[in-house]
């Protein structure tokens, strides 16, 4: 799916503009990373493109086939946040798969389950799919949510801050699990983030910085 914001602002009030006129277009099958100094307005743009916020002027749209999708069309985003989301009550394995519960999309359990073993074996926390969330440190739950975005394969993927908390080998091995995905139709992959390895390790990655309430395109060659 493509992305196209058009002259978008947003404030949470009269003092409080956080975006003026912002524009961006994200190609369908494209991968980038939008980074800015904290305060700058990440989450807030996150929640924009998730439909959490609305925009007090301007226009967000999802365009499939040339068409603009409906909201109910947006499930198929796979999603990570900077907080914890999982459910206390509910081993690790039983949180990933929940989804399926409720989920038309045709997806076979089998082969989500074989998902979950590969992507959990990658991030180096299979062994934990039968612990619950209060017995997990930060760093493993960002790692399980990395996994729940990613096992329907989804069009869409933005993540919130994927590597946080986590160690410099952990950081590598999710920006190396996000490096493939591969399934059909390649989905558009939007991160958004501190982390300096995503600007310097791969190479595909479009870059976007927020600044003075609006996004800039960087070149890869100005990269701080």
């Amino acid at each position: 799916m493509t992305l196209r914001m058009d002259k978008v602002s947003f404030e949470y009030n009269e003092k409080s503009q956080v975006f003026r006129d912002l524009d961006l277009h994200i190609e369908s099958g494209t991968a980038s990373a939008i980074y800015g100094e904290s305060g700058s307005g990440k989450s807030t743009l996150f929640k924009l493109l998730i439909g959490r916020l609305v925009p007090s002027a301007g226009k967000i749209q999802w365009i499939k086939r040339d068409k603009e999708i409906s909201s109910s069309e947006r499930r198929n985003i796979g999603l990570t946040y900077q907080k914890n989301e999982f459910i206390d009550e509910l081993t690790m394995e039983e949180n990933l798969l929940i989804q399926f519960a409720y989920s038309d999309s045709g997806d076979d359990l089998e082969e989500l389950r074989s998902r979950i073993d590969r992507y959990t074996n990658e991030l180096l926390i299979s062994h934990l799919l039968d612990k619950y969330p209060p017995s997990l440190s930060i760093g493993e739950k960002r790692r399980f949510m990395v996994v729940k975005a990613i096992i329907y394969h989804p069009e869409v993927i933005i993540l919130d801050e994927p590597t946080a908390s986590l160690d410099y080998h952990n950081r590598v091995k999710i920006i190396e699990l996000l490096s493939k995905t591969s399934w059909h139709p390649t989905p558009t992959l939007i991160i958004f983030t501190h982390d300096i390895l995503f600007l310097h390790y791969h190479e595909n990655y479009g870059f976007y910085k927020i600044v003075n309430k609006r996004l800039e395109e960087v070149h890869r060659e100005n990269l701080e």
